[in-house]
């Protein structure tokens, strides 16, 4: 969605990091929701993402702060509403 609107816009670089950040999302986002208890492989998976640098501004900007303590929380231990993946 936000890659396919945004690629006539971004250079080709920018393309391919934000490309590799969301399959990181995707692949946090199946860990979650499959295994919550994986801390390990999320936290691997979290570090490599950060690696990538930040995400665009744009979706940052879309998240709440609800919705990034949530997630933060479910990584410590609580939960998500509905046991769900906050990211997407």
């Amino acid at each position: 969605p936000w890659l396919e609107e945004h690629k006539g816009s971004l250079d080709s670089e920018e393309y391919a990091t934000y490309t590799q950040q969301y399959k990181y999302i995707q692949e946090i986002c199946g860990i979650y929701e499959s295994d919550p208890d994986n801390f390990n492989g999320l936290m691997a998976l979290l570090q490599e993402m950060q690696e990538c640098g930040q995400p665009p501004q744009e979706i940052i900007d879309e998240l709440s702060p609800e919705d990034a303590s949530s997630f933060a929380s479910s990584l410590t231990g609580g939960s998500s509403p509905g046991g769900q993946c906050v990211i997407i």
